[in-house]
């Protein structure tokens, strides 16, 4: 097998891993098409891998250091055929085997030359991997550990070359248990954690120093012995950075090893093949700190496609510790149970020698800030180093404060726990969507955006509320924690809920939650007809106001109860609208147009969706699908039609002052029409973005950045979409069109 194959084999293999057993076969049979060998070798590997027990969380062998590469059992079958059992290698005689992976086997031995007396593992390649590429990482992984020599890392002893050829390594004989293993059933407290954790920075520390990065940090490649002495193990993946510890041996192509990470564990410049550094240990550690201190897992990746855990690893930002220890759901593989989530989270609160209230005040905070340090998505913004982060533990577990790092500008850290700037700051998430009479294009999927969206819309209206836009709680799905996302998009409560509907009823259940408690300060359940979803809007947009802040006043009362239109039919369309709208896709956009002019046709006074027109020629000018001119004008007369039925429409407004920019280059106009649309609603996004936009082609930069609040409204609004919509890219050139200084634009690969 060339190094080539193998590492398709193994690319193809990991993948498969992530998916649950029943879809193995069917990815199998689509990705390796008619390479019937192909399809023999990853299955083979499978066989291994199902046969060698879970790898992560159960080495057998009395929990010894390299027991988790395989299951007892099949090891016990497989000795009696081990041409190897028995056999001396140099000064050692091979007793048996304790562990085996997809490409490697170790066994237990003992010296046998007199000299004196020592029990060792030794580590060889398996016969029929024994490939160049194989060859080369093994060799490599034994140089590696040459030059490692620290107490709290497993020592290399010895090595050689077997008779046949295959090189081997010869390493000291750990007893000991996995981390997660020793630190539950010892019952150690989150300060024991701890110190155990920094003998493992410091192991780390060590090897970077040497310039060697694990890549591979994870529960099963740290062990601890009785004594409390963890050691660290498994550099088989390990990255060079000092080209002349290697010696002759030829270096692996980074992008190879990318392959073999254990996708839990890895950091987002891992998943994106991006180049390593010791950050990417120090993000690894973040993953392993967080699990060691909670008992959960910082992301959702089970069932998932790979593709889809990629995303989540750079993309989604883990809840902070000290709340995920509140929640039943994404547990650590030993905790899940068939027990009720009471008693399992009881479990994890004891083998922590805590209960909630000691581990949550331990938790918050430093300990807070330290974890999620680690785990930031940009490696610059991270701890630099092992070493720091070790550092603050110590100025944690001393009760010194701990180091002041800059927050990232860009990355989940701000999009995360924004500090909160009023005290009513809302998000309202979609709705989820329960047994729902699906039928094509009238299905009522559109429901539980739709309806968010139009109580965002009702209760961005009173100004005291700090309403978060529809575009930044898009990605919380239905299988999204509502608290979660409240810290995530740093709000003070957040409404949650379900929607069902069967033949002509709809039945919603609501609840709004306190954030910073997790209590239900109201909850409400409403069963309609499906032609009152008008007066559902208006019941729940109500208490929902109500609870946040008791004494409404008159204006504001009026304003929560003003209705776009009164005809259930247009509000339905209009909804339809929003729904395809906010998939910002070109299939998306030209669904909610054809719903926005079926609104009109029902109720030809609709301010809303003549406002939802001219948005959609706007935006089309913006992507510069058609010439802005021709855009603009037809933009202009949607949202003069619009203001012209509602007076005091922000959203009709906004529209109007991007196409008269847009279309007259009036400048002074503009900006009146759009600072008119920001006094009506404050909370309206689109308005600031516009706004914030035309200050920037005006050269007004620090006016357009201060207006925009970066990152809270117009890079949070970016990011919550990762990359640009279907069917665009993002370009740097300038507009052409004279009096315009327009650095970033983005532009459509094809006409929507």
């Amino acid at each position: 097998m060339t190094p080539e194959r193998w590492q398709q084999v193994e690319a193809i293999f990991q993948a498969a891993l992530d998916l649950v057993p029943e879809e193995r076969g069917q990815y199998l049979s689509e990705v390796c098409a008619d390479d019937v060998s192909l399809k023999s070798d990853v299955e083979n590997l499978l066989l291994q891998h199902e046969s060698a027990g879970n790898l992560l969380e159960e080495p057998p062998y009395g929990e010894t250091e390299l027991g988790a590469l395989g299951s007892l059992e099949a090891m016990v079958e497989a000795e009696e055929d081990d041409p190897l059992i028995g056999r001396r290698l140099g000064a050692y005689r091979i007793e048996r085997e304790v562990g085996r992976g997809g490409m490697g086997a170790v066994y237990e031995a003992i010296r046998v030359d007199k000299e004196f007396q020592m029990r060792v593992a030794i580590k060889l390649v398996k016969r029929g991997m024994d490939t160049d590429f194989i060859l080369r990482r093994f060799r490599t992984e034994r140089q590696i550990l040459a030059a490692l020599d620290h107490p709290h890392i497993a020592h290399l002893l010895d090595g050689g070359t077997t008779d046949d050829g295959l090189p081997y390594f010869v390493m000291e004989y750990i007893e000991g248990q996995p981390l997660y293993n020793y630190c539950d059933e010892h019952q150690l407290s989150i300060a024991e954690r701890l110190k155990l954790f920094k003998a493992i920075c410091d192991a780390l520390h060590y090897a970077h120093q040497k310039q060697v990065v694990h890549r591979d940090i994870k529960p099963s490649n740290v062990l601890v012995t009785s004594e409390g002495v963890p050691k660290l193990l498994d550099f088989g993946i390990a990255k060079l950075l000092n080209p002349d510890l290697a010696g002759d041996i030829t270096r692996d192509p980074t992008a190879t090893a990318m392959r073999l990470m254990t996708p839990e564990y890895a950091s987002p410049e891992q998943v994106q093949g991006a180049p390593t550094s010791p950050t990417t240990d120090v993000y690894s550690l973040g993953v392993l700190l967080y699990e060691l201190l909670t008992g959960h897992r910082p992301y959702r990746l089970s069932n998932r496609a790979p593709h889809e855990i990629a995303r989540v690893i750079c993309e989604e930002a883990p809840a902070p510790p000290s709340f995920i220890i509140t929640r039943p759901e994404d547990l650590l593989p030993k905790f899940v149970s068939t027990d009720d989530e009471a008693t399992t989270l009881r479990t994890i609160y004891a083998t922590r020698s805590a209960t909630l209230e000691s581990l949550r005040r331990d938790l918050s905070g430093a300990l807070d800030s330290i974890v999620m340090r680690a785990l930031r998505k940009e490696p610059e913004w991270r701890y630099q180093s092992a070493e720091q982060l070790r550092d603050d533990i110590t100025r944690y577990l001393e009760g010194s404060p701990i180091s002041v790092l800059p927050d990232s500008p860009f990355g989940e850290q701000n999009r995360r726990s924004q500090p909160i700037s009023t005290e009513n700051s809302l998000a309202v998430l979609p709705l989820k969507l329960l047994d729902l009479e699906r039928s094509s294009d009238s299905g009522p999927d559109y429901l539980g955006t739709g309806l968010a969206d139009a109580l965002i819309t009702r209760l961005s209206a009173v100004r005291r509320f700090a309403v978060r836009p529809t575009s930044s709680v898009l990605r919380y799905g239905a299988d999204s924690d509502p608290l979660v996302a409240g810290h995530e998009l740093g709000v003070a409560f957040v409404l949650d809920g379900r929607v069902r509907r069967a033949q002509e009823r709809i039945r919603v259940t609501v609840q709004l939650l306190s954030v910073r408690d997790g209590t239900a300060m109201w909850a409400g359940q409403f069963d309609e007809k499906f032609t009152d979803v008008l007066s559902l809007e208006d019941a729940i947009s109500s208490h929902v106001a109500g609870a946040i802040i008791p004494h409404l006043s008159g204006d504001e009362r009026l304003r929560l109860a003003k209705r776009g239109t009164n005809d259930p039919q247009a509000h339905e369309a209009y909804l339809r609208g929003r729904f395809y709208w906010n998939t910002f896709t070109e299939d998306g956009f030209a669904r909610a147009i054809v719903c926005y002019h079926q609104a009109i046709a029902l109720d030809p006074n609709y301010a809303l969706a003549y406002a939802g027109i001219a948005a959609y020629h706007n935006w089309l000018g913006s992507f510069t699908v058609l010439p802005f001119a021709e855009c603009s004008a037809a933009a202009y007369d949607a949202a003069s039609t619009a203001v012209a039925l509602d007076p005091t429409l922000a959203e009709g407004y906004a529209a109007v002052g991007q196409a008269t920019l847009c279309r007259d280059f009036a400048w002074a106009s503009a900006e009146r029409q759009l600072l008119h649309a920001i006094e009506l609603n404050p909370n309206y996004s689109a308005a600031r973005i516009y706004y914030a936009l035309q200050l920037a082609m005006e050269g007004r930069f620090t006016e357009s950045v201060h207006e925009a609040k970066l990152p809270k409204i117009w890079i949070r609004w970016l990011l919550s979409r990762a990359s640009p919509p279907s069917g665009f890219h993002i370009t740097r050139d300038a507009s052409t069109r004279p009096g315009l200084r327009v650095v970033k634009r983005w532009k459509p690969s094809r006409r929507i």
